[in-house]
């Protein structure tokens, strides 16, 4: 892009930056109804396209037309548009010693917002918090990856198609792109992506005291104990590892299991990639996806390299193929702690299992590794159960299952220091994107 283009592409976000400005206080004025009008919209929008959305997300992550990211989307904003009107009354208290007293909490807009989306789930990445700041009254500026060039151009039609510039605009572009609207004094950031992106994201914010929602990754540990069902063990690896490829922020990242139930796990685990994504022991790429580029794909095979050359053994898959960015699923056992697939967000269908004695052990490496994002504890034993859940912080837990915790509409989502701030959802997005106004009344 020439010095001209640069220009005029900054010229044009600080257009509609300034426009919004001037909007924010008609968007912060609206009721329940106009803003759940917009929601409607969007839908209606959404669902117009949904078989070009579909057929970018399988341009772009070779994503099956299956597993289209528009349900979950659908239901956010379905559930939105039936509470809307009660979260945004205000919540008021009478005093306890001044009787002539009342005082309310009044949840107004931050104001003007900039949302940057990811690339991995990058439709849902960029609707979803896109309806809690809806809900909430924001005016906002979208930025789609540009990692997923042909979905970054279905969003930001979308957009375009369904909001004035005033209440909701987009700007397609690359990094740079996104550095130069992190120069304009927003009111809210919202950022879904990586740690080191996150720090980047919350410096610049830090410039006009900015406030950010940052939703970040971590190593997502899965811990089981001898109790635990081996097929739903299995069950949740293996769909959290072939979901979108793996590329997932709430993926499993590393297993661990006692050394009884090793091989009965890579057992189970080895039956259900083998049943749904193999034919005639031939891989199908095409019902998992692939991987977004070739530098993430040279960093995981990285990965994996280093690991064998630590010691660890693969027990499944193993095979790649550069040409079509595809890894096979792959169970990997014996794996060092000290390895670049224990220490590193993975982001594909590769899983390390390591094998432990001690729980107390277990607990020192997880809090060792900062606080991920995700954690999922099989066992039915509350004991072990509690004293993980005690001794250990992450954003959320699903227990016995895999992610069900993102999905719930009434539980916060979010992460904690290393894996994000800030959590969205339901009513949690609508108070996270607002600022909570105090006012006191005398009579």
């Amino acid at each position: 892009m020439g010095e001209i283009a640069i220009d005029n592409q900054i010229q044009e976000m600080e257009r509609i930056f300034r426009l919004q400005k001037k909007s924010q206080w008609k968007l912060k004025n609206t009721t329940a109804k106009e803003r759940i009008e917009l929601l409607k919209k969007l839908r209606n929008s959404l669902e117009n396209n949904r078989e070009e959305i579909d057929e970018a997300l399988l341009k772009d992550l070779g994503r099956p037309k299956t597993s289209s990211e528009l349900e979950g989307v659908f239901k956010k904003i379905d559930h939105t548009i039936e509470h809307l009107e009660e979260w945004m009354k205000p919540e008021i208290h009478s005093h306890s010693q001044i009787k002539t007293a009342t005082y309310y909490i009044h949840y107004e807009p931050r104001g003007v917002c900039l949302l940057l989306g990811a690339w991995n789930v990058p439709v849902d990445l960029v609707f979803s918090p896109l309806i809690a700041l809806i809900s909430a009254g924001n005016t906002v500026i979208a930025k789609p990856s540009e990692l997923v060039p042909n979905c970054s151009k279905v969003i930001a039609r979308v957009i375009k198609d369904t909001f004035d510039e005033e209440v909701v605009a987009v700007i397609e572009g690359d990094a740079h792109v996104a550095t130069e609207l992190q120069e304009l004094p927003f009111d809210h950031i919202f950022f879904t992506g990586s740690p080191n992106i996150g720090r980047m994201v919350m410096k610049a914010a830090a410039k006009h005291l900015t406030s950010v929602t940052l939703e970040l990754g971590g190593c997502n540990p899965l811990i089981l104990d001898e109790t635990a069902n081996i097929q739903s063990v299995a069950q949740g690896i293996g769909v959290s590892k072939t979901y979108n490829s793996g590329q997932v922020c709430l993926s499993v990242n590393y297993v661990y299991a006692p050394k009884s139930k090793v091989n009965d796990l890579i057992q189970e685990l080895s039956n259900f990639y083998t049943t749904n994504f193999y034919e005639n022991n031939h891989y199908q790429a095409d019902r998992v996806g692939k991987i977004v580029n070739e530098k993430n794909f040279d960093r995981v095979v990285g990965y994996i390299s280093d690991a064998i050359d630590k010691g660890a053994e693969v027990v499944f898959g193993g095979g790649y193929d550069r040409t079509a960015l595809t890894i096979e699923p792959t169970i990997l056992k014996n794996v060092p702690l000290d390895s670049q697939l224990i220490e590193n967000e993975i982001f594909a269908p590769i899983i390390p299992i390591v094998t432990y004695d001690d729980l107390n052990e277990v607990i020192d490496h997880v809090n060792a590794g900062g606080k991920p994002l995700g954690m999922y504890i099989f066992s039915n034993n509350q004991e072990f159960i509690d004293k993980i859940l005690n001794n250990t912080s992450c954003g959320g837990v699903t227990l016995n299952s895999w992610a069900l915790h993102g999905s719930e509409h009434n539980l916060p989502f979010g992460g904690v220091n290393e894996s994000g701030m800030g959590s969205y959802h339901g009513i949690h997005g609508f108070k996270e994107l607002s600022h909570a106004k105090s006012i006191f009344k005398t009579y």
